[in-house]
C-alpha cells in the first residue's frame, strides 16, 4: 500500500498538506491467538498471529481529536472480544505502532498481566550505514503467582557490551547498535534470572525488539520469546 498520501483539499493550511499518519499493528501477546487492530470498528490490520506484525506501516486518514479521532481497539480474530480500547489522534506526518502485549488468560489478581495495547511513536527516517536501531518492548511476564520485574534485554556477561536497562512491563527502550550478530538475554535487572535468549544477525535498519510470552507457559510456543522485527524506513 502506498505509503505518505496527501490529504484531501478540505484545507489549504500547510499543515492540511502533510502526509497522513501510518500505523503497524503487531501481536505480542502469545497466549491470545491471532488478533485485529480495529481502528473506528473497521479492521485495519487484518489477522495478525502472535509474534507477527503487519507487512508494513499503512496510512490512515488524520482525523483530529475535535472530530472524535479514532477508537483504537485491540480485538480478537472472530471480533467476538475486545481486549483493550482507547481514543487517539495519530497526527499527521508520524508513524505510530499498536502493540498488543500480555496475557489473554492472566490469573485472578493478577490484571496487571492482562492482555493490553501499546502505542509507541517511530522516527522511520533511514539511518544509513551499517548502524542498527533496537527499539525494545517489555512484554514479557513471569508465571502465576510470581510478580514480574524490570527486566534489561542485553547481551551476555555481568558487563554486558549492549543493554536497553530497567524495562518495566509496557516500557520502551532505545539503543543504537553497529550490525552483526549478538547473543540477547532477557535478563532481570536487579538480579541474575535469565528468562530468555535469542542469537540474530542484524543488518542496518530499525528494529522492534519485541520481549514477550510466559514463564513457565504450557507450550514453548507461549513461553519466553525475543523477536526483532525490522521496520521498514522512509
Amino acid at each position: 500500500m502506498a505509503m505518505g498520501l496527501l490529504a484531501g483539499c478540505g484545507g489549504n493550511t500547510a499543515t492540511s498538506l502533510l502526509p497522513d499518519p501510518t500505523v503497524l499493528f503487531v501481536n505480542g501477546s502469545r497466549d491470545a491467538g491471532n488478533l485485529r487492530l480495529l481502528l473506528n470498528n473497521v479492521d485495519f490490520s487484518g489477522s495478525i498471529a502472535p509474534g507477527a506484525a503487519m507487512a508494513n506501516f499503512t496510512a490512515t486518514e488524520f482525523i483530529a481529536t475535535a472530530d472524535e479521532a479514532y477508537d483504537v481497539v485491540t480485538a480478537s480474530d472472530d471480533l467476538s472480544e475486545q481486549f483493550d480500547a482507547e481514543e487517539q489522534e495519530f497526527a499527521r506526518n508520524t508513524h505510530t505502532i499498536v502493540a498488543a502485549i500480555g496475557q489473554r488468560n492472566f490469573v485472578a489478581g493478577e490484571e496487571i498481566k492482562r492482555l493490553r495495547q501499546v502505542l509507541i511513536p517511530v522516527d522511520r527516517n533511514a539511518l544509513g550505514g551499517s548502524t542498527v536501531r533496537i527499539i525494545a518492548l517489555q512484554g514479557f511476564n513471569r508465571q502465576a503467582g510470581s510478580f514480574t520485574p524490570n527486566v534489561t534485554l542485553q547481551t551476555p556477561g555481568d558487563n554486558p557490551t549492549y543493554a536497553i536497562r530497567d524495562l518495566a512491563f509496557g516500557e520502551t527502550g532505545t539503543l543504537d547498535i553497529a550490525a552483526g550478530t549478538n547473543t540477547w538475554q532477557i535478563k532481570r535487572s536487579d538480579g541474575e534470572s535469565v528468562y530468555g535468549t535469542a542469537t540474530v544477525n542484524l543488518t542496518g535498519g530499525i528494529y522492534l525488539a519485541l520481549l514477550s510470552g510466559t514463564e513457565g507457559a504450557a507450550t514453548p510456543a507461549e513461553g519466553p520469546q525475543i523477536t526483532f522485527i525490522r521496520l521498514n524506513t522512509l
